[in-house]
């Protein structure tokens, strides 16, 4: 398995390189918001993700990000492969704001680990198969289909899953409040 290492273009050393810019003002003239998917204008078959926006308000330059299996130390100023902050192999690119334009629209961040997000703002659909006998289940871009047996199973399983969150919460937090009385205690003693 390869070793990967840290991507050399962080989002500091973009931002060395091109001042921070408020992604309101990049709104009004481009329709570019952090954490939206994006596609370059000349390569449309890849999707990125708009990571971070800089440079002046005349010429202002994106980093983004998508993505991948691969690893190549040859790398430029514009472009590289590694790590990023959250320990994701992706490649990263820096361009030029106006030849990239927005898929869809993310106000935050998220954590998925595609060019898709799977996040809560999709309403979670059910639709039964006859011919199959599945059913169904779509949320966002995902589908999965249960058998009937997979169905029941589930819905036994959901039936006691509050209560289990419930318990295993609070079993956190006492075990967390139990750390701090004894962080406490240790600064009171001193």
């Amino acid at each position: 398995m390869a070793t990967y290492l840290p991507n050399r273009l962080t989002i500091d050393s973009f931002h060395q390189q091109y001042p921070e810019l408020d992604s309101d003002r990049l709104m009004y003239g481009y329709g570019l918001n952090l954490g939206d998917v994006v596609k370059s204008k000349r390569l449309r078959s890849f999707e990125w993700r708009l990571i971070a926006i800089g440079g002046d308000g005349w010429n202002p330059r994106v980093l983004i990000e998508m993505p991948t299996t691969g690893y190549s130390s040859d790398t430029s100023n514009y472009w590289s492969y590694g790590m990023n902050e959250h320990g994701e192999n992706v490649i990263r690119r820096i361009m030029l704001a106006k030849n990239i334009y927005r898929i869809t629209k993310e106000n935050n961040m998220c954590q998925c680990k595609s060019s898709y997000c799977y996040c809560d703002s999709d309403k979670v659909t059910y639709e039964i198969n006859a011919h199959a006998d599945t059913v169904e289940v779509t949320k966002g871009r995902r589908t999965i289909s249960l058998t009937l047996g997979e169905c029941t199973e589930l819905a036994s399983f959901l039936a006691t899953a509050k209560t289990e969150l419930k318990t295993a919460k609070l079993s956190a937090i006492a075990e967390q409040q139990a750390a701090l009385d004894e962080q406490k205690a240790k600064i009171e003693a001193l």
